[in-house]
């Protein structure tokens, strides 16, 4: 049986709106399907907030503010050291320096020397407080020469405190700073052999933030001045022998000692060999 006309141009018309409309419906964003919401996981219990039971006083902490901008305004250098154990250790090594037709301070320690091998020099950290500490390292002209290092401990210390690190000829258990200073200007016949005298000094501050070396080639009396009414805890006899060990410094005028990755380098001169030869 054929179908009419007019009903086969009525199918055709609604499947072609049908084909039409479900375009229409994938094509429109209001009639797209939502996405699911992901729900968000939980943290957990919360870290509870720990209250500080010993927070620095604020007294305290502007003192230490203070003493550090002290130190910074007079180009005190902050020494780096290694940990040994419970206790700090310096790194202290021996610098021998070439110049060009000049006697230097090697040529002087040689000169007074009884020998080459024999340790009659000692390498000291001296404390200038009334606690008199002393860390020492005994070493020969050929340790100089050959540029040896040496590990001294740090002594403990509460507060501020005045050090020294000085190369020096003493009989015994003397202390480097009771050494008469050698005047570079002066000449060798002067000094007997046997005689003690200090050949080097630097001097060092330690706080409760590290150790710190005082350069000897800027420091004035002004200096000296101010840095002793502003730092506190210093006792009285760290004052009276900072301001022997200033002295001395203005007598020996040594090269100042020089920063290195563990700890100090201390500059020792000696007349270059090719002087000596004419070349």
């Amino acid at each position: 049986m054929k179908l009419p006309k007019f009903l086969v141009l009525l199918v055709m018309a609604f499947g072609l709106f049908l084909w039409f409309y479900l375009r229409a419906k994938a094509n429109d964003p209001r009639l797209a399907a939502k996405p699911t919401a992901t729900p968000v996981p939980s943290l957990g219990r919360q870290p509870a907030i720990v209250r500080n039971e010993n927070p620095v006083k604020h007294q305290n902490l502007g003192q230490m503010r203070q003493q550090h901008n002290l130190l910074i305004a007079h180009k005190i250098r902050p020494i780096p050291m290694t940990r040994n154990g419970q206790n700090q250790q310096l790194t202290i090594a021996i610098e021998p320096r070439a110049v060009w037709c000049k006697v230097g301070d090697l040529d002087t320690i040689k000169a007074i020397s009884q020998s080459y091998t024999q340790s009659e020099y000692s390498l000291a950290l001296e404390s200038l407080g009334r606690d008199q500490t002393v860390q020492s390292a005994r070493l020969s002209l050929k340790d100089m020469f050959d540029g040896k290092s040496f590990r001294i401990n740090l002594p403990t210390s509460k507060g501020n405190q005045i050090l020294t690190v000085s190369l020096c000829r003493s009989s015994g258990q003397a202390r480097c700073q009771t050494q008469m200073p050698w005047n570079p200007g002066a000449p060798l016949s002067s000094l007997d052999k046997s005689q003690g005298v200090l050949l080097y000094t630097q001097i060092l501050l330690r706080t409760a933030e590290g150790l710190f070396l005082i350069p000897s080639d800027n420091w004035d009396d002004a200096s000296l001045a101010q840095i002793t009414n502003k730092l506190k805890d210093l006792d009285r006899e760290s004052v009276v022998n900072l301001k022997k060990s200033f002295a001395q410094i203005q007598i020996i005028r040594p090269l100042p000692a020089l920063l290195t990755s563990k700890g100090l380098s201390i500059p020792l001169t000696y007349n270059d060999p090719l002087c000596l030869q004419g070349k």
